[in-house]
């Protein structure tokens, strides 16, 4: 039985892109607050798509989704702080805002 989030191609595509930052923080051997805060937003952002998408009133719908929204563009702004500390490259960070 699936749950109606796993059918979304938005959650899916949230998985790809933990999967991608997992492995890239994991090459790169990436510690500290950047690795801690990209994996909390980015498990936010998939657990919100998922509690919104099971909320039945609009308005909780749209709560945890424009969360879900802020975790996203949180995680993309990890992924630049780490391209200004020679993290990670330019080209890594753009290849998983792309996700």
């Amino acid at each position: 039985m699936a749950f109606d989030h796993e059918k979304l191609i938005v959650y899916q595509k949230r998985l790809d892109f933990n999967r991608a930052s997992y492995k890239l923080i994991k090459k790169q051997k990436i510690k500290g607050d950047l690795k801690d805060q990209l994996s909390r937003a980015s498990h936010s952002n998939g657990l919100n798509i998922a509690e919104g998408n099971g909320k039945r009133s609009k308005k909780d719908r749209a709560y945890f989704l424009n969360r879900a929204h802020g975790s996203g563009t949180e995680c993309a702004g990890c992924l630049d702080l780490m391209v200004t500390e020679d993290k990670i490259s330019r080209s890594e960070a753009e290849k998983e805002k792309e996700i």
